[in-house]
């Protein structure tokens, strides 16, 4: 088989509107048929998203178990949903001043997920603020789950900053089960900088423009 063709299922993955498999479509044309919320990630989020190789990313996740503190095989992220997402961000952060993360910690993030969505399933839709830029995204032409997504990471920042917490502590879950998952992507911060994981790290920091900000001079 040509390594090219090869196919690479990975985890959190979407397909944007119009590129599904047939069997996904036709479960999403029976949920509109049955006036379900079709913004709903259920409709554009498969169990395991298959990929061929010149969209797959692989990565070392966090392991206690080995001397370089990443696991022995490869997680694979995909670039079309990681990319959409990130477009859809670094728009949102310009244009709306959604806060702008660091590239490594949305590089943890994806290491302690390893998932391609960075862990994201929908966002408040009880948030004003948050609904207004998903709506702006989606006018210019991102797709409603691409456009979510930087209405999620200003939430998660609004209700951080109104909570005096981490934003990776209200991320995801609540109490003990939140704290925990504050520590293990802090912990995988660790091993953004790990040579297997330069490819991923390199991908989100291009997608996003992100510039390392020059040494300030000392007198």
């Amino acid at each position: 088989m040509d390594e090219n063709q090869r196919v690479y299922p990975i985890h959190g993955g979407y397909y944007p509107p119009g590129t599904a498999p047939e069997l996904h479509s036709a479960a999403y044309k029976y949920a509109a048929k049955k006036g379900l919320n079709l913004k709903s990630p259920e409709y554009y989020l498969p169990e395991i998203k298959e990929i061929t190789k010149d969209n797959y990313i692989p990565a070392r996740r966090v392991s206690h178990q080995t001397k370089d503190g990443v696991e022995t095989l490869d997680t694979g992220y995909d670039k079309e949903t990681m990319g959409r997402l990130l477009d859809a961000y670094k728009v949102a952060h310009k244009q709306f001043g959604v806060p702008m993360m660091h590239p490594n910690q949305i590089t943890a993030m994806a290491l302690e997920e390893g998932r391609s969505n960075f862990g994201f399933n929908d966002f408040n839709e009880n948030n004003k603020h948050a609904v207004n830029v998903y709506k702006a995204l989606v006018k210019q032409g991102f797709d409603p789950y691409a456009a979510g997504f930087p209405a999620a990471i200003l939430d998660k920042h609004q209700v951080a900053a109104r909570l005096d917490k981490p934003v990776f502590e209200v991320w995801n879950g609540t109490g003990t089960a939140a704290k925990n998952y504050n520590q293990r992507v802090n912990k995988a911060l660790d091993v953004v900088d790990h040579p297997k994981n330069q490819e991923l790290k390199q991908f989100i920091q291009d997608k996003l423009g992100y510039v390392q900000p020059a040494p300030q001079k000392t007198a």
